[in-house]
């Protein structure tokens, strides 16, 4: 006859965790979710918690087709050119660390600077980005990622680049 008391004890103690668990996550409800899903911007920044760049003012001839959220500290952007239907990668990824690199040739962007990489089958630009608003609870950076492939000008990829931000 114990038996069934201490079992009822248990399992009312299991129940009351899963209420506490649930309880604690409740805020964080637009988390829960399964990757990767396309997502608007703002469900991207509420899961990344901060505001994320997005591309503002692409060059002409150039627009933003799809967003997905990867995982829960990076979101991509598809940026398509309209002439030629040829598609850029945009990678935002919410770092506590910046990016260093020392093997590839500086850029100038928007005044920061950023790293170009002429790889076999494709181009890449890569650098970090601080948010206009750190947030408290949150504390990072962000590395951008800018890949197209050759058909897509170096110029053209340094232009877009030039267009992330707030």
């Amino acid at each position: 006859m114990k038996k069934l008391p201490i079992m009822l004890h248990v399992l009312v103690w299991i129940f009351l965790c899963g209420i506490l668990l649930l309880a604690c996550n409740r805020n964080d409800i637009v988390t829960d979710t399964v990757f990767p899903r396309e997502a608007t911007i703002e469900e991207a920044s509420a899961v990344l918690k901060v505001d994320i760049p997005v591309p503002v003012s692409l060059p002409q001839g150039y627009h933003l087709e799809k967003t997905t959220l990867e995982n829960s500290s990076t979101v991509s952007f598809v940026i398509v050119r309209q002439s030629s239907g040829s598609e850029v990668e945009l990678k935002v990824t919410w770092l506590a660390v910046p990016l260093k690199i020392f093997d590839a040739v500086e850029i100038d962007i928007n005044g920061g600077i950023g790293y170009f990489y002429s790889r076999d089958e494709d181009n890449m630009i890569q650098w970090n980005l601080s948010p206009p608003v750190q947030p408290e609870e949150n504390k990072g950076i962000f590395e951008l990622t800018l890949i197209s492939g050759k058909e897509i000008p170096s110029g053209e990829l340094m232009l877009i680049a030039a267009s992330i931000g707030w």
